[in-house]
């Protein structure tokens, strides 16, 4: 387990090593923001931590208007409340959750049209 992590993170160190040395000419030879979007495994990683321990327990979202789901009304101004760790520790949203596996993230979607999804998938409704 620990000579896969450590696979793991040598890889991420060096994709981001093989960015740095094509800056090597330049005055800046720090990586920026930019840099990240040529950075799919590190990014995976970052996602799939994220997951692992999200820094966030859930958030509130307000209905801006009607909305049926699942046979239940949610009224407009009513509040729905993701709680995350469910969604991200659920095997419906991810095959095998307690495992650590970026690889998980290879598949390009849309933040918005991923996490909308997961938010369906898990709803939970607080009455307020």
């Amino acid at each position: 387990k620990s000579l896969k992590s450590s696979c793991l993170f040598w890889t991420v160190q060096k994709e981001q090593e093989a960015i740095m040395r094509t800056k090597e000419e330049c005055e800046d030879k720090a990586l920026s923001w930019a840099d990240t979007k040529k950075m799919p495994i590190t990014t995976r990683v970052i996602q799939e931590t994220l997951r692992v321990a999200s820094i966030l327990s859930f958030t509130f979202r307000e209905a801006v208007e009607d909305v049926e789901f699942e046979g239940y009304l949610i009224p407009k101004g009513w509040k729905v409340m993701p709680l995350f760790r469910n969604i991200h520790h659920s095997p419906d949203n991810f095959p095998d959750p307690e495992k650590f596996n970026p690889s998980r993230f290879e598949v390009n979607i849309s933040r918005n049209d991923w996490l909308l999804q997961q938010m369906v998938n898990s709803v939970t409704v607080t009455f307020y």
